[in-house]
């Protein structure tokens, strides 16, 4: 999935992330590699999340307590005014907001994936 105009983004925020670690860690090799093996596995978490939550496993499951609730009369008619949002048109801005969100979670991604890999190979 290639984004326009993603890769500059990306390269500025893994020079970032990897000015603050060098600010962060003042001469110890192991805390080195612990900090880029710990800022790497938070940065693929946040991606991960953030994948299962645009994916849509939530509705799935989110649907399938709606047919349990549905097996119970007596307190699905509680609930009787409970509808769905419906799907409404999106707008420039929205469109512009979610592109950004997209590019920031690919650099997340990206830099996450960097800083284990460098983890690893910088272990001697």
């Amino acid at each position: 999935m290639k984004k326009k105009g993603a890769f500059p983004f990306v390269l500025c925020t893994l020079l970032i992330s990897q000015y603050v670690l060098l600010i962060l860690i003042t001469d110890n090799m192991t805390q080195l590699l612990n900090v880029l093996f710990l800022t790497g596995l938070c940065c693929l978490m946040i991606a991960g999340i953030y994948y299962v939550i645009v994916g849509g496993f939530f509705s799935v499951m989110g649907k399938g307590f709606k047919l349990v609730r549905d097996l119970f009369p007596r307190q699905s008619s509680r609930l009787e005014g409970f509808q769905e949002a419906p799907d409404h048109l999106q707008n420039e801005s929205s469109s512009h907001k979610h592109r950004l969100l997209s590019q920031l979670i690919i650099s997340i991604t990206i830099i996450g994936t960097i800083d284990i890999l460098l983890s690893f190979l910088l272990i001697k």
